[in-house]
């Protein structure tokens, strides 16, 4: 059986992502991101982890892809889609 720490892949550099992201990127540029996605940001360590694993534990790499990925959702107002507003097509 695998430990946790096996099964979350670079946990261990989670609070230095967020810090760098938070220093680096919000403090000066607060007006590009979502509030809601900070707050997640900040409290849910699972979600700064899947960009370091999106780019295999390099800390800068992660750094710049959650700055563009933020920046998108703020632009298309990913917080803001509900399930009543997707159209289907049968």
């Amino acid at each position: 059986m695998a430990s946790g720490v096996e099964s979350r892949p670079y946990m261990d550099k989670v609070s230095e992502l967020r810090k760098k992201f938070l220093d680096k990127h919000y403090a000066s540029d607060k007006n590009y991101y979502d509030s809601r996605d900070i707050s997640r940001v900040k409290s849910d360590d699972l979600f700064v982890q899947q960009f370091l694993v999106g780019r295999d534990g390099n800390v800068d790499k992660a750094q710049k892809l959650m700055m563009e990925a933020l920046k998108w959702r703020k632009e298309f107002g990913i917080n803001g889609i509900k399930t009543l507003n997707l159209c289907f097509q049968a």
